[in-house]
């Protein structure tokens, strides 16, 4: 068997090698391999944002879940525009700047969030990244060699001089994570930062910017890796990521800055989930400007046969066909569950995983490494003892660096208030605290408490009754389950496969898991991360395509 190389650390996060299938981590895969081996959905419009084109490369908003692809679109979009020069204009030159991931501090924006009542995080938000993103450019205008040659001698003044109280003296271009941590730094109070925020000078200054971007080419921003903190405080730094998409939204609506300042962000479903369900949160449901990572099981198929077309020959001894039947040296999967059945190969190992692009490269990349070593050892290819044994150990791994990212939300959820203030905070919400004691007291909550993969709605309710007395009376641990994909819910026939898991859609996007339902589930990869028992048929964590009994077609 293959070394592991799933290996999950304290924030969620994990360190596996690259393989036949690529790089698990868009941020820091070579870029020549990562467009290379670039999967673009150019073909039916039933893939919606997934697919890449000259409109779709125009996005100003990324969303998905951790492992949906972000970091992967936004470094596209990034090397787009220093390849072509032209993603705007086909005669205009752009000033692509570098990826920018070095974000603030969680105890950072937790103190923030913690001087604001909640109905003014998100505007305060907002007003921190615009003071930020002003900030960066005013650096870029004046360092940045690129761009200081545009600029005229007068506008060079007034930014020097005029201005100095709003900003340090730039030697460099600066991002605009470092400019939002510093903002949030020198702050002592709230009362000092809200001052500093409404400085009458703010508009001023942007007048000054908005006259020299006429004379500079478009300027791009990329701002990603929120996601590298987030899951220390989850609600936290969604408020925070809300207000930066709407400032992004807003600097495009504008007129004078739209099209000439191009900010390009990440953000976690979670956040347009929330976007969405406000006031007008219908004017983003369908706006070009917005890539939605969401993989259906069409989409997640279509990313695993283009992996599979990439191969070297060797993997395929089977037949020319790049199938996964071909690659792994059988049609069917035969699983213990209640009732014996048997299912096809590749439905088998995509619901035991998250549906998300990274962990199919991780799992190919893992039976890949275990069909080599099997073929090193004299055997024509994997059993199925081997293949469901590679399933099973990534599956473990999936539900233990999900159930950490809950662990992490959970504990956040437990910190009382102005507990950084009291120089306690990371106790809840630091990489080494409390967050891996409530990593296995969930796992436990589940194997005891839940035991099962399916449920109905009279054991959901007591289920979540128990978790409100075992945890925070303040965390909503089935909520949290919700939100990260690891409980879904039916309606009908217990036994039923038409489920529903979070998604960013009219009908699953809330942030609570609705308790009206006639039955409730749990992911797959639970059966091997906190021991439930498999009950029923299998749980696929995507809408499954209706079967004709008649002819077992898809239909």
């Amino acid at each position: 068997m293959p070394q592991d190389d799933f290996a999950v650390d304290q924030n969620g996060g994990n360190t596996e090698e690259t393989g036949p299938f690529g790089d698990t981590d868009g941020s820091r895969a070579d870029i020549h391999d990562l467009l290379q081996g670039f999967v673009g959905f150019s073909g039916s419009a039933a893939y919606g944002s997934l697919r890449v084109g000259n409109h779709e490369l125009r996005a100003r908003v990324v969303v998905g879940g951790k492992g949906a692809g972000k970091s992967v679109y936004l470094r596209r979009l990034q090397a787009d525009a220093v390849k072509r020069s032209g993603v705007y204009s086909e005669r205009t030159p752009v000033y692509a700047d570098t990826i920018q991931r070095d974000v603030p501090k969680t105890e950072s924006v937790v103190r923030i969030c913690h001087w604001y009542p909640e109905d003014f995080l998100t505007e305060t938000w907002k007003w921190l990244w615009r003071r930020a993103i002003m900030r960066s450019l005013v650096s870029h205008l004046l360092c940045a060699k690129e761009l200081n040659t545009h600029l005229p001698e007068e506008a060079r003044k007034e930014l020097e001089e005029d201005y100095k109280d709003l900003y340090r003296t730039f030697r460099k271009p600066v991002s605009v994570y470092s400019q939002l941590r510093n903002i949030i730094s020198t702050a002592k109070s709230k009362r000092e930062l809200s001052s500093y925020l409404d400085d009458p000078q703010w508009d001023e200054l942007e007048v000054t910017v908005r006259e020299s971007l006429r004379e500079c080419p478009p300027i791009c921003f990329y701002i990603d890796a929120v996601d590298d903190e987030f899951a220390h405080a989850p609600m936290y730094w969604l408020v925070c990521q809300k207000g930066l998409f709407y400032e992004v939204m807003r600097l495009l609506r504008e007129d004078h800055l739209g099209g000439r300042l191009h900010v390009m962000i990440c953000v976690r479903d979670s956040v347009f989930s929330s976007v969405l369900r406000s006031e007008h949160g219908g004017r983003y449901r369908e706006s070009p400007y917005i890539r939605l990572l969401d993989w259906s099981l069409d989409a997640l198929q279509y990313f695993l046969r283009a992996k599979l077309e990439t191969l070297p020959k060797r993997f395929f001894p089977h037949g020319e066909e790049r199938t996964t039947a071909n690659w792994l040296g059988l049609e069917k999967v035969a699983t213990n569950r209640e009732v014996p059945l048997e299912e096809p190969v590749e439905e088998y190992i995509l619901r035991h995983i998250r549906p998300l692009p990274r962990d199919i490269v991780i799992l190919g990349n893992r039976l890949c490494r275990a069909l080599d070593q099997a073929r090193a050892n004299g055997e024509e290819g994997l059993s199925i003892e081997a293949i469901a044994e590679v399933v099973s150990e990534t599956a473990k791994k999936c539900g233990d660096e999900q159930l950490t990212i809950c662990a992490n939300q959970i504990s956040a959820d437990m910190m009382p208030a102005h507990a950084y203030q009291h120089r306690y905070g990371e106790v809840y919400t630091g990489a080494n605290a409390y967050a891996p004691v409530v990593s296995q007291h969930l796992k436990e909550f589940l194997h005891d408490h839940v035991g099962r993969d399916r449920f109905d709605n009279g054991y959901c309710r007591k289920v979540a009754a128990l978790g409100g007395k075992e945890f925070a009376a303040n965390s909503d641990v089935l909520s949290v389950l919700w939100q990260n994909g690891l409980i879904g819910y039916g309606d009908g026939d217990i036994h039923g496969q038409d489920v529903i898991f979070y998604r960013m859609d009219d009908k699953s996007d809330e942030l609570v898991l609705p308790m009206d339902r006639d039955f409730y589930v749990l992911h797959s990869c639970l059966i091997d991360s906190a021991g439930i028992e498999p009950v029923g048929p299998p749980v696929f964590p995507y809408r499954r395509p209706r079967r004709s009994a008649a002819a077992g077609q898809t239909s």
